[in-house]
């Protein structure tokens, strides 16, 4: 799958790492298709995104793009999903404007 999206796609939005788990495979795919020469932005928590960067570190891509937006991602009111993927927007934005290898300037902090 990972092959076909990078085949198929200029860029990849990778969600949502809101647990432990998810957040593994979330940053694992991004590594894989950044690898690929693919952008790719994982959208996480803030409770998850410590994880997300030391998994990143672990799988040679310490700088890899990470959107953090509040916690929880799942489990919550669609209105409510919709105003977190609202305030996230310009920083995807931004994180996908810089070039490849300056992805630490692309990690930011939603409140």
């Amino acid at each position: 799958m990972l092959d076909s999206l990078s085949v198929e796609c200029d860029i990849v939005i990778i969600a949502m790492g809101d647990c432990g788990s998810c957040t593994s495979y979330v940053i694992h795919d991004a590594v894989e298709l950044e690898k690929r020469g693919t952008p790719s932005i994982s959208i996480c928590s803030h409770e998850f995104a410590a994880l997300g960067k030391v998994e990143a570190q672990a799988l040679g891509m310490a700088n890899l793009p990470m959107v953090v937006v509040p916690h929880p991602i799942g489990g919550i009111d669609r209105k409510e999903v919709a105003r977190k993927a609202d305030d996230a927007f310009e920083d995807m934005i931004e994180a996908l404007s810089l070039p490849q290898g300056k992805s630490s300037e692309r990690a930011t902090q939603q409140s």
